[in-house]
């Protein structure tokens, strides 16, 4: 009997990683061939590869795993990863595919395996998803208000900085401090009113005075606290996660 394949496609290292080692821990004979940061590489991979099964982040830079999706050339069973429950259409319901809402818990993620070796097992053909796609890229939340540009002084200078220039945010007094690979910035803003601006999937609060980009985030260590204590690209010192967020990186 041949092994049962998975390619997995997610552009965040940490969530990717952590991803890979529940999939080992709960369904030890699956073979995850390749593992892919951004859209073009997920379809060349899957294109190439076909694995029997395709974890596919639905927000990746390049092709989105929407984009992915329609243009996949060989039938496979796929799994939606988000930061969404949008996009919970009837298509999922009736198990035409499946999703994962980030962060994914050990014991979603045993729904998901107990689908995929249910199908597998019957030899149930991979859905058909040009119909699904559009009824997900329908249901997709536009991203045009989230921020783009942080807008700082320096001086007599202001300056545009890119949100994926800026690795930490935290708050003091009225000011925001934006870490950057350059330097510090300090933005005249509340972190909650900023929070609502940026996107839920690229940007975690962790403590009631900081936000991560999750991209810039190296290594998460749990702590005796029940917190985390995370590296942060560009940082020195470590980050701390407050018990009340450390959900976000607990895997179950």
């Amino acid at each position: 009997m041949s092994e049962t394949t998975a390619i997995l496609a997610e552009d965040e290292p940490i969530l990717r990683q952590q991803l890979a080692k529940q999939l080992a821990e709960l369904w030890p004979e699956l073979a995850i061939i390749a593992e892919a940061d951004n859209g073009e590489r997920a379809l060349e991979l899957a294109n190439r590869l076909r694995p029997d099964c395709l974890f596919l982040d639905i927000r990746m830079p390049g092709l989105s795993g929407l984009e992915v999706a329609a243009a996949l050339a060989w039938p496979t069973q796929v799994v939606f990863i988000t930061a969404y429950d949008q996009y919970a259409v009837p298509a999922f319901e009736h198990e035409a595919v499946d999703y994962l809402l980030k962060p994914v818990t050990s014991a979603r993620l045993r729904q998901t395996v107990t689908r995929l070796q249910r199908r597998l097992a019957s030899a149930t053909p991979a859905a058909p998803l040009h119909a699904l796609v559009e009824q997900l890229q329908a249901a997709l939340p536009s991203t045009t208000h989230y921020l783009r540009w942080f807008k700082v002084s320096k001086g007599e200078e202001v300056r545009l900085i890119a949100v994926e220039q800026v690795n930490l945010l935290q708050a003091e007094d009225k000011y925001i401090t934006l870490h950057t690979q350059e330097g510090a910035f300090l933005l005249r803003k509340s972190l909650t009113a900023l929070e609502g601006e940026l996107e839920p999937d690229a940007f975690w609060r962790i403590s009631r005075s900081t936000i991560v980009r999750v991209a810039a985030i190296e290594r998460a260590q749990r702590q005796l606290s029940g917190g985390y204590l995370l590296q942060v690209a560009g940082l020195a010192k470590g980050v701390k996660v407050s018990r009340a967020y450390a959900h976000l990186f607990n895997q179950s």
